[in-house]
């Protein structure tokens, strides 16, 4: 899913299932807001659709990574019923500097 404001894209929410019979349960997301349009309900909207969606599906397990120094997003997440299950070291490498990550789930 998007949103575009003129035509520009200015969020994205991506889910990925699974094809192994363990995991069919779960979707992996994947959502970015350009920063100068954060905190306008994009992303709890596209959240929102996309949990929807899932459950639709018989999804049951919704989980996504998230920089710790992301708070903006960590705070939609929570708000969304996501906790934090873990953290991982050095997962990202943003402009040459590593970042931990939070990993984070809802379970319905």
């Amino acid at each position: 899913m998007v949103a575009e404001e003129d035509k520009k894209l200015v969020a994205y929410a991506l889910g990925f299932t699974f094809e192994v019979n363990r995991r069919k349960h779960c979707m992996s997301i994947a959502i970015a807001v350009l920063q100068e349009f954060s905190r306008k309900g994009l992303g709890t909207q596209l959240l929102s659709e996309l949990i929807e969606k899932g459950k639709a599906k018989g999804i049951t397990r919704f989980e996504l990574d998230v920089s710790v120094n992301n708070p903006i997003a960590i705070n939609l997440y929570k708000k969304m019923g996501f906790v934090i299950e873990g953290e991982r070291q050095q997962s990202f490498l943003i402009d040459g500097e590593f970042d931990n990550d939070y990993i984070m789930a809802k379970i319905i």
